[in-house]
């Protein structure tokens, strides 16, 4: 992000609009890849959760 906003900055005659496409793609990619990344945490929780949920229910069972 950085270096696009020195590139776009650089010349003296940027282009504001496109300065601010640039940057809204980015926080657009930003938070795609921000709910990516919490949708694989939720359903990696929810895999452990149903394997700590079986662990459980077989160690009970072997208890009694």
């Amino acid at each position: 992000m950085v270096q696009k906003i020195m590139y776009l900055t650089k010349n003296d005659h940027w282009d504001n609009r496109q300065f601010f496409h640039q940057m809204e793609a980015i926080d657009r990619k930003l938070i795609h890849t921000a709910q990516n990344y919490a949708r694989q945490l939720e359903e990696k929780e929810q895999e452990l959760t149903r394997s700590y949920r079986k662990e459980i229910e077989r160690i009970h069972e072997t208890n009694y």
